[in-house]
């Protein structure tokens, strides 16, 4: 079996749900302890909300960015 890979998806510090080809700026979210938080997309809009309800936050992360892979 062959499969192609054709498109990429990911949530992530910077928000590039619909167009991942520039780099936007990504912001520090503390300065004192250099972390980030992921923006995330509006999940309702992706997901059948029946299935977000029971979903973690990992879940839906990776489900997301999945589906977004596949457009």
């Amino acid at each position: 079996m062959e499969l192609y890979i054709k498109g990429i998806g990911s949530i992530s510090p910077s928000e590039n749900f619909e167009n991942i080809s520039h780099t936007p700026e990504i912001k520090l979210v503390d300065d004192v302890y250099k972390y980030y938080f992921c923006i995330e997309p509006i999940y309702k809009e992706i997901i059948n909300p029946l299935l977000l309800r029971r979903m973690s936050r990992a879940m839906k992360m990776g489900i997301a960015s999945a589906l977004l892979c596949l457009k």
